[in-house]
């Protein structure tokens, strides 16, 4: 993508939206598919089964990242990934046939540290490679003007080698490109950009949940954060950013907090979706989003607990 230019695909969107006063978000994440998934069985068959129930109010279908498991069996074999790749792509296009949506306008992935790291935790070219040869047509961004609706994607994956295990990472450049975008939407349409609902999506959640008990080596909240969370919550909040969706914990999560601003306060609603494909608490989950047209900051997100 050249910087400094808008995208014909991100601003040119164009879809009707189920209930001309909301918007509603299928939010799942996590879903840890591997080679050998069954999606006939639960936790899958029990999402497509919930999915059938509320198809005709889902608008937008999200997932933020780990989309594969990526384990140590299948990490060298092409075949066993591709397989997984392609299962996972073919059932998230099939929940939008599901829900009668256009998934080249209506479907949204960003990476997990699965998805680029063998057991989430050591990163690997062909992976990283790999997803995006499956998935870059769908981890895009979007301003639709005529919904007041702005979507921004972010990777939150560390990009060194080196053993960062499951934590994340904004990167500067890409912090730079996200300023950019948004000015440059903003100067399109400032009217319909100034009342957007504006959402950020990436897969590391950048706030501390309440979940801190864990103490391993490799699953306390130290290894799993966002490294420059700071960095990044201000850059959200002086771009009034109204919603983040997350994934990585499967913890369902929803927080809602106010920050101060030179002209004022700006409301910021955390939104994290458990897992989809493995058990966490004795459940599966995902998210179901509301956004209302005429206010942001009434958005409300239910965590849905799935048969296990």
């Amino acid at each position: 993508m050249t910087r400094g230019q808008i995208e014909p695909s991100e601003i040119d969107i164009k879809f009707e939206l189920k209930d001309s006063k909301k918007v509603t978000i299928l939010h799942i994440s996590d879903l840890h598919f591997t080679s050998d998934t069954d999606i006939k069985r639960v936790p899958i068959s029990a999402l497509v089964a919930d999915v059938l129930k509320f198809k005709k109010d889902i608008d937008l279908i999200i997932c933020t990242g780990d989309l594969t498991h990526n384990p140590l069996t299948e990490a060298f074999s092409d075949d066993h990934h591709k397989s997984s790749m392609k299962k996972v792509r073919s059932f998230l296009e099939s929940l939008c046939t599901l829900c009668k949506l256009d998934p080249r306008k209506r479907l949204f992935v960003v990476p997990g540290n699965h998805d680029y790291r063998i057991q989430g935790l050591f990163r690997r070219k062909a992976s990283v490679a790999r997803f995006h040869e499956y998935f870059d047509v769908y981890f895009r961004n979007c301003f639709v003007p005529e919904h007041e609706l702005l979507i921004y994607s972010f990777d939150s994956n560390t990009a060194d080698a080196a053993l960062n295990f499951a934590t994340g990472l904004i990167d500067q450049d890409d912090l730079v490109k996200f300023q950019d975008k948004m000015h440059l939407w903003s100067e399109a349409e400032p009217e319909k950009f100034a009342s957007a609902t504006k959402i950020v999506l990436l897969h590391h959640h950048p706030m501390p949940i309440s979940e801190t008990e864990t103490r391993a080596v490799i699953d306390g909240e130290e290894f799993l954060l966002l490294k420059n969370a700071g960095t990044f919550m201000k850059e959200m909040i002086k771009e009034r950013i109204d919603l983040i969706l997350h994934g990585h914990k499967h913890f369902i999560g929803y927080s809602q907090a106010r920050f101060p601003l030179v002209n004022g306060f700006h409301d910021l609603g955390v939104v994290a979706a458990g897992s989809a494909g493995q058990v966490y608490n004795g459940i599966y989950s995902y998210n179901l989003v509301t956004v209302p047209k005429d206010s942001p900051i009434g958005s409300s997100a239910r965590g849905q607990a799935l048969q296990s």
